[in-house]
Formats: C-alpha cells, structure tokens, sequence
C-alpha cells in the first residue's frame, strides 16, 4: 500500500478489495453465462462457446486477476467506489477520510476523460473511426475492450 496506514485500515482495505474482485468477476461471468444460454438456445455453436471461453480465460479474467492481485488495496477501492462496484455506505467513514485523495483523483481524472471524450467526438470528422480516449488509471474493464465487447 502506498500509504502508511493503520493496522485495523489495512484489513478494511484487504477485505474491500476482495469484495470488489468478486464483484467485477462476478458481473463478467454474468456476460459470459448469456453466450452459454446463446449457445443452449441454438444462436451460437459450441466452437463459438469454446473460443469465448478461451477468450475470457486468456483476457478478461487473466486481466482481473492481475489488476487485483497487482494494485494497491486502497486504489482497488478507490477505483471501486468512483466505478460503483463498492458503494460509500459500505466504508467506514474513517476509511473513508484515509483514502479521499485517492478518490478525489480518480473523480478528477473521471472528469478529464469525460471531457476529453466529449472534445473528441466533436472534432471527429468521419464518424466511422472512434474518439481515442486516455484510458482511466486503474480500470479493468479499459485493460481489454475488445474483449469485454465480445462478452456482452
């Protein structure tokens, strides 16, 4: 962890980052079970299954994991928090106050990216290339958008 905290913060932090793993993975296997309920239901054939499968173990999990075995507890909920994985309520207001600069900028840089995103698409001149955007500091789901998009 980046910052010096208390024992009794870490743990909070620990257990937090946890809870936001299960989450984020939880919400990409939701994505992943429709294409096993396409395949059920005749839309997909099972080669198509199979290099789904392959995808999301190769990326979107192997990119979860990395994220959150590789990042600092306070920034895993941080982030978890602005991406609403993790609400306020479920943080202690001590914690809370602990890690405020970190979501103070995390909602800063939020607020770049959204403005940079929206500065793009006004000067794009052929709709059909997509605005580039900085990727948000932290954020899995930007780690792999192309396969996250499959999922869906």
């Amino acid at each position: 962890m980046q910052r010096n905290y208390p024992k009794s913060t870490k743990k909070v932090l620990r257990h937090l980052a946890g809870v936001a793993y299960q989450r984020d993975l939880d919400s990409e296997l939701t994505k992943l079970k429709a294409r096993f309920d396409q395949w059920q239901s005749g839309k997909i054939d099972c080669f198509d299954l199979s290099d789904l499968i392959h995808t999301f173990h190769n990326g979107t999990s192997r990119e979860l994991w990395k994220f959150y075995t590789h990042a600092d507890p306070d920034r895993i909920v941080a982030r978890g928090i602005i991406d609403k994985i993790i609400s306020r309520e479920e943080v202690d207001d001590d914690v809370l106050a602990q890690i405020r600069p970190l979501l103070e900028l995390y909602e800063q840089e939020d607020a770049q990216e959204h403005s940079e995103s929206e500065d793009s698409e006004n000067e794009l001149l052929n709709p059909r290339i997509p605005a580039f955007t900085t990727e948000r500091a932290l954020s899995p789901s930007n780690m792999l958008p192309g396969l996250t998009g499959q999922l869906m």
